[in-house]
């Protein structure tokens, strides 16, 4: 699915696609509720969506402001639980050793293969006529290698009743984001929008799978008494056992610890610590069900105590200090400032959580005390992206993150010589009761900078969060300042999108589009949605495009070819001519994307 709004972990903020929001049907609206949401003006947005008579656009405002509510939770849990830490702090290893990376390629005069761990393969590395790495990349490749291993165990499906399923750290998050999700949107908005929100997805058994799994594997242990509402798609649960046992799940031990292991318990994976969790609590599961929120976070505290010799509130003060002192080691090492002062700003907001978690547990761990009280004041760094490259200067009130502008140029004359791609809102609010990171100056160059270069190294160009341009942006430059190419291995040139026109029809309500190359009008289900790193691998479809234009817009087509970074819009025929140009697998090893 194309992301319309997204929480990026490697940068701790919520950007959204402003190009894709204005190509909307009743974008206007769609645009204040996903601004509403984002700003907790919440009378404003019930005002809003009472008003549409459009079912389309009542139903759109709602989906779109519970997704804000949905990523704005995944900012508060990958902040507060170790889980969420662990996945914060890989990025912030890669931040800090960036420097040493290139120090030590500049000095063995080779190029570097990314992602890093593919330095470990002697055939890769043969392949692609790259030299043995030096000690410090090679132990850069051998931490991104274990960190993906890591990722992949959490991630493994296991096989169960209703199918295969997720059931680790990641899938967990997913499951307290959609259910918050939904609470919030009923409290708001009442009973028939809520199923109105949850019908307004393409894909329900995607949901069912990513989302509701929790829901199936509580109820048949006992844990939770849930069960759908006869002919609706709503599931009406006794929800305050749910997130506290979630939680108990992701209070794993990180930082090299000793874990405590048996045949039937496990401190470690969020996985494995869920079933000791389970397996302890199902001695007493018609009492646990019953539980208010307060007395099943003592009983899960109770039962880690138990099996794993320490509290959910224990493990995670345990991992707070580990990360206190693992910063305190940063800065006495003479790290980049910038780094080291996001992440003591990471900590600090992580502290400010967990004494919430202790002092008013149901603020985090109760739906509707969650909904009715912390939502609204939980603020993460807001960045609008404009993949297709927006014309000018950023807005007002906004700090550029990546764009560009052609040197010595009259922009009068020549306005499309100067674009920018994402842009970060500037904070003005920075009151106490607010749950937000304050230095932004440090955050911006987190996101401009050091996570563009993070996810080439972690996984080339395969790991994009954000629009694509920021990622070869920051390989062109660092080739340019260096003197040291980065050779991209053939598996992670580009990511592994298949855009689907009915993505786009789906997303802006509309059935028809003109096609981008011959400005025919195309009627759904019709049509072709080309992946813009496609595009760029298929260099004879731009020269053709290119040479089929009159010589005085043969220039701003190139420019706009650079610029543009969004899916291309096109009509079947186009498409098929599209698929016939020959791909060029060379095309991303130089520098001139």
């Amino acid at each position: 699915m194309i992301p319309l709004l997204q929480f990026d972990p490697a940068t701790l903020t919520l950007w959204y696609d402003t190009q894709l929001l204005s190509a909307s049907k009743s974008s206007r609206e769609v645009g204040l509720a996903l601004h509403y949401a984002m700003d907790g003006k919440e009378e404003w947005l019930k005002c809003l969506v009472r008003q549409q008579t459009d079912l389309w656009t009542r139903t759109r405002c709602a989906s779109v402001a519970s997704a804000v509510w949905h990523e704005k939770r995944h900012f508060l849990d990958f902040v507060l639980t170790n889980y969420g830490a662990l996945r914060i702090r890989q990025f912030f290893m890669l931040y800090i050793n960036l420097t040493t990376v290139l120090q030590s390629s500049l000095e063995s005069k080779n190029p570097i293969l990314v992602p890093l761990d593919r330095n470990l393969d002697a055939l890769r590395r043969e392949m692609m006529g790259i030299a043995p790495p030096s000690p410090n990349i090679e132990s850069m490749a051998k931490g991104i290698r274990q960190i993906k291993k890591m990722i992949l165990e959490d991630r493994r499906p296991i096989p169960g009743r209703f199918g295969a399923m997720e059931v680790g750290g990641e899938a967990i998050l997913e499951c307290i984001a959609y259910h918050v999700q939904l609470g919030k949107t009923h409290r708001v908005f009442g009973r028939k929008i809520v199923e109105s929100v949850q019908l307004d997805n393409p894909s329900q058994e995607l949901i069912g799978q990513k989302y509701q799994w929790a829901y199936l594997v509580m109820r048949q242990t006992g844990l939770l008494a849930a069960d759908f509402i006869p002919g609706s798609n709503v599931i009406q649960i006794r929800d305050e056992p749910l997130i506290p046992l979630l939680y108990g799940a992701l209070a794993g031990r990180y930082h090299g610890q000793e874990q405590t292991r048996t045949e039937t318990v496990s401190s470690f994976h969020a996985a494995e610590r869920l079933a000791s969790l389970v397996l302890k609590l199902r001695e007493d599961a018609a009492n646990f069900a019953k539980l208010s929120t307060v007395e099943a976070w003592e009983r899960v505290n109770d039962a880690a105590s138990a099996i794993f010799g320490r509290s959910v509130i224990e493990e995670i003060e345990a991992d707070y200090e580990h990360e206190a002192r693992l910063i305190e080691r940063f800065e006495q090492s003479g790290n980049d400032d910038r780094v080291v002062a996001a992440y003591r700003d990471f900590h600090r907001l992580r502290g400010q959580f967990i004494q919430t978690l202790k002092d008013e547990p149901e603020e985090i761990l109760a739906q509707s005390r969650w909904s009715d009280s912390l939502v609204n004041r939980t603020q993460p760094f807001i960045v609008a992206a404009a993949p297709a490259g927006a014309i000018g200067l950023v807005p007002e009130g906004h700090l550029r993150l990546s764009g560009y502008q052609h040197p010595e140029t009259d922009y009068d004359s020549f306005p499309d010589a100067r674009w920018w791609w994402t842009a970060m809102r500037e904070q003005t609010d920075t009151q106490d009761q607010l749950f937000q990171l304050h230095d932004q100056k440090s955050w911006a160059n987190i996101a401009s900078d050091y996570a563009p270069m993070a996810k080439l190294l972690f996984d080339g160009n395969r790991m994009r969060s954000m629009v694509g341009p920021e990622i070869m942006s920051t390989k062109i430059r660092l080739e340019r300042e260096s003197g040291i190419p980065l050779v991209i291995d053939g598996i992670s040139r580009h990511p592994s999108d298949d855009p689907d026109i009915a993505q786009w029809y789906y997303l802006t309500g509309k059935n028809q589009f003109r096609c981008q190359v011959t400005h025919k009008l195309v009627q759904a289900p019709h049509g072709r949605m080309l992946d813009p790193w496609d595009v760029r691998r298929r260099p004879a479809f731009l020269d053709a495009l290119v040479t089929s234009l009159g010589r005085g817009m043969q220039e701003r087509m190139r420019v706009a070819i650079w610029r543009d970074w969004s899916p291309w819009l096109v009509c079947d025929d186009v498409g098929a001519l599209f698929e016939q140009a020959k791909i060029d697998y060379s095309y991303f090893k130089s520098s001139q994307f």
